[in-house]
């Protein structure tokens, strides 16, 4: 198998598993464990990186992906509303 394929295969595992209500919860607290909304710090960052690939492997790559950050943002400031 190539890698892209394999890469394919693995991002639609890691969407399956986390496109759930209960795969969601738990991919929110796996952001909070890793310190993802903490400031990144030396001690820190290794673990913040996990958990920017396991959103890279959801499929939510923010770095290359200016809709993406913008419906992200546009949520954000819905959620701060209520």
């Amino acid at each position: 198998m190539q890698k892209e394929a394999l890469m394919d295969e693995v991002q639609a595992c890691f969407r399956a598993v986390f496109s759930s209500g209960q795969g969601q919860r738990v991919l929110g607290q796996l952001l909070i464990d890793t310190g993802y909304f903490d400031k990144v710090t030396p001690d820190n960052m290794h673990t913040v990186n996990y958990a920017k690939d396991i959103l890279e492997k959801c499929g939510l790559d923010f770095r290359n992906n200016p809709d993406l950050v913008g419906s992200y943002v546009q949520k954000l400031f819905e959620l701060r509303a209520k």
